[in-house]
């Protein structure tokens, strides 16, 4: 994923096919369900609820966590997860 979709994605908000996450936390396991049981979408890790990108450390981590709750799954789905490194990126609000 680009910039430019990702910042088009972010400008659009959060909707029935977009969610954004500070963070993975206890509840994320239960909202990669619902969107695996729905029509799928994106969630956003490192964007807050008003679309500012905030940024993340531990990028490996953070993947494994989240494949981690995708394996959990029963039945299993699979999880594609892309890291989008960019300083301008997080350093600005996009709207």
């Amino acid at each position: 994923m680009n910039e430019e979709i990702l910042s088009e994605i972010i400008a659009l908000g959060e909707g029935p096919a977009s969610e954004f996450k500070r963070n993975v936390n206890a509840a994320f396991g239960n909202e990669l369900c619902a969107f695996a049981n729905a029509a799928g979408g994106i969630i956003l890790v490192g964007v807050d609820d008003d679309g500012n990108p905030v940024g993340l450390k531990h990028h490996n981590r953070l993947k494994s966590q989240v494949q981690s709750y995708a394996r959990a799954a029963d039945p299993g789905n699979g999880v594609g997860c892309a890291a989008q490194l960019n300083s301008e990126l997080r350093a600005r609000r996009i709207r």
